[in-house]
């Protein structure tokens, strides 16, 4: 029998030990700091962002359903890469090195739309014990 947290021989109730273990886990993780971009692009531009991010943030863009493949280039404020995404896919991810403002850019490397796609850029903080260990 589980009994209640301050050690009362009153039985815990599912939904109470549900309310404690959530509770618990929002108390240890740590804050988070989310953002979100939108705006078009047509094939082959490439939008240049200035941004603030937090070290391990992670950065992804997406793309509705004309783009074909999306890139992600994060620099430093001077203009030196720092990492790139630059795979075959419609939603490039990368990790901010550090706390800092950066450049990102994104590239439309393919897109059907004569008009141009619409691309998102999400950002959010990942738990420390979610980030690679060295």
């Amino acid at each position: 029998m589980l009994r209640n947290f301050k050690g009362l021989d009153t039985p815990m109730n599912g939904s109470y030990l549900v309310a404690f273990v959530s509770l618990a886990t929002l108390i240890t993780m740590p804050p988070v700091q989310a953002q979100a971009l939108a705006f078009r692009l047509a094939h082959g531009e490439s939008q240049l962002i200035e941004q603030r991010f937090t070290g391990g943030e992670k950065i992804t863009a997406t793309c509705n359903e004309h783009c074909l493949d999306l890139d992600l280039y994060l620099y430093d404020i001077d203009g030196n890469l720092l990492s790139k995404d630059t795979e075959l896919d419609i939603a490039p991810t990368l990790l901010a090195p550090y706390d800092d403002d950066f450049l990102l850019e994104v590239f439309m490397h393919n897109c059907t739309n004569p008009e141009g796609c619409t691309a998102q850029v999400h950002s959010q903080q990942e738990s420390l014990d979610s980030l690679p260990s060295e």
